[in-house]
């Protein structure tokens, strides 16, 4: 068989286990999930999808929620990540099915692959890709709706392309892009748990190999990252620079704790003397996973080598960090002084660094099996009962997660209604913009706008002439107006920094909302004039991280051939 084939096996393989593993999901395909998480992410992907599908724009803004707020540039938002194709394509129920299957998808192909390169068998390797990819971190956070959690699993993807980067470096390619995708699948934890593996996979080489050649790796990786990934990180920075968002939360395990918390099997409720729900600690991995990490972690004794260097690395670190402040002066203190990092909360989330490494070990301890026993069946048969048990707790936990009949898409006019963040997901299908919704980035709120049906643009003085809606649009506002004297145009938005007009000048009108640092009504300041008057949301970091990403994209695409021929 051929190494392309033999890819497109291990592809095909990783399908149709996570197909297997997530068959409860398309109990009802066409319902929705109702946690409050879900409703989130399930409201900004639906705004994204209306921004593609119904006007035919980048999905740079968000007028319907809370009163109007960035969208490509928050740290939260998918529109940016290749898998909200789905969304546009499929709607958001389906797509969103599609995106969960495909990321645990991923997960096993990119762990078998990590597995093998290496050094595991093909066996190990499997096992590697069953423990990680339907651990319980995996199955709990997608279950939950961490849905920019999802890009975790593209992390042995990383791992394994810097792996061959060692032999060839034009992979460093291929760890940018991966690590473009994760930043793009938005969350700040994700993108920080990557790069954290990534170097530590990088660090654990040059001290192994007492090479400075993995560090460099590692910065040809970022800088094609950072280039493929421009069109969303440009945006992103320019949004945590200028509206930072204060984060003094912190928490601690001891060891006991982490180990207790592999062995939770339903995650509901609180975690007992602990800051956060249970889902945001357990991090389950199949039964008979644990014997092979003991006999892996004598094989691996035994044997040095790059498989070694890099469980050992994943798991001090995945450990470190989760214990938090219950190890004094330890990786998660360390975070918690650096900038980006400092800004990080649940340190318990890293412990899935912790799982991948485990189940690199219990890879390695069903290889020492196999050449012990040299029966063939013998990891067959255990890789069918770790399959079995990580599809029965995936099929178990997420079976009930989309139960809610989607709300019916009303027609009319857009406009502002106060509304609760906990009716944000029905509202925003009603076409309503909601003012009383819950948002974790920082913002530049009005303390008030226009509820109820009417002119989304006014006078603030109504003597001064008059104002009619041509066109309106979540990017764009198209006007026509005429003023007989100076006077400021009213719109029924937050202000934000990025929206331009031809004529007068953009300003932040009255007070802001008393939680947030900036903010105010969007307005324009206005001269005498009559005409039509186009203001535009147009990040200038957007324009050049995209220009910055096509090149990038094109230099890929031409590596890529060169390297065909």
């Amino acid at each position: 068989m051929s190494a392309r084939a033999r890819s497109a096996l291990v592809v095909g393989v990783a399908a149709l286990v996570a197909a297997v593993a997530t068959l409860a999901i398309w109990r009802q395909a066409g319902h929705l999930a109702g946690s409050y998480d879900w409703r989130y992410f399930q409201s900004a992907m639906e705004v994204a999808r209306r921004s593609v599908a119904w006007f035919g724009e980048v999905p740079l803004y968000n007028p319907w929620m809370c009163g109007g707020e960035p969208q490509l540039a928050n740290p939260q938002s998918i529109a940016g990540s290749p898998a909200f194709l789905f969304v546009v394509l499929f709607g958001t129920a389906v797509g969103e099915k599609l995106m969960l299957l495909a990321f645990v998808a991923a997960g096993l192909d990119g762990a078998y692959r990590l597995g093998r390169a290496l050094g595991l068998e093909p066996v190990g390797a499997g096992a590697t890709a069953l423990c990680f990819a339907l651990s319980g971190w995996v199955v709990l956070h997608f279950g939950i709706g961490h849905v920019s959690f999802f890009g975790a699993t593209l992390i042995p993807h990383l791992v394994f392309f810097y792996v061959r980067a060692r032999d060839d470096q034009r992979f460093t390619l291929a760890v940018g892009a991966t690590m473009a995708i994760i930043v793009a699948q938005g969350g700040n934890s994700t993108a920080a748990m990557a790069a954290l593996a990534l170097g530590a996979a990088g660090l654990g080489d040059a001290i192994a190999t007492r090479s400075a050649r993995p560090l460099g790796l590692l910065l040809l990786s970022g800088i094609a990252a950072a280039a493929l990934g421009a069109y969303r990180l440009f945006p992103a920075l320019e949004f945590a620079i200028d509206h930072p968002r204060p984060v003094n939360q912190t928490d601690a395990q001891s060891p006991l704790d982490v180990l207790r918390t592999a062995f939770v099997w339903s995650p509901a409720g609180p975690f007992p003397g602990h800051r956060y729900a249970m889902h945001e600690y357990a991090w389950r991995l199949p039964f008979l996973a644990w014997p092979l990490v003991v006999g892996g972690v004598v094989a691996l004794v035994r044997k040095p080598g790059p498989l070694r260097v890099a469980a050992a690395a994943l798991v001090v670190l995945g450990l470190g960090i989760a214990l938090g402040d219950g190890w004094p002066y330890g990786p998660w203190w360390v975070m918690r002084h650096l900038p980006v990092l400092r800004d990080l909360r649940v340190p318990s989330r890293y412990v899935l660094l912790l799982a991948l490494g485990l189940a690199l070990v219990a890879g390695a301890g069903l290889d020492a099996l196999g050449r012990r026993f040299r029966v063939r069946w013998l990891g067959v048969a255990i890789l069918v009962l770790l399959g079995t048990d990580g599809a029965i707790y995936a099929n178990a936990q997420l079976g009930h997660v989309f139960a809610l009949p989607p709300p019916k898409v009303a027609g009319g006019d857009f406009y502002q209604v106060r509304g609760h963040y906990s009716r944000m997901l029905e509202l925003v299908y009603e076409n309503r913009g909601v003012i009383g919704c819950d948002e974790e980035a920082p913002l530049t709120r009005a303390s008030a706008l226009d509820e109820g049906p009417g002119p989304q643009a006014r006078l603030e003085d109504p003597s001064a002439g008059t104002v009619r809606e041509v066109r309106w649009s979540p990017n764009a506002l198209e006007l026509e107006v005429e003023t007989t004297a100076p006077a400021t145009l009213l719109l029924n938005l937050n202000w934000n920094e990025h929206w331009k007009s031809p004529v007068g000048e953009v300003v932040r009108h009255g007070p802001k909302w008393p939680a947030d640092k900036d903010g105010g009504r969007l307005a324009v300041k206005l001269p005498a004039w009559k005409g039509n008057l186009r203001l535009v949301y147009s990040p200038r970091s957007f324009v050049i991280g995209a220009v910055v990403s096509g090149l990038a994209l094109l230099f890929v695409l031409v590596a890529c051939l060169r390297r065909r021929r």
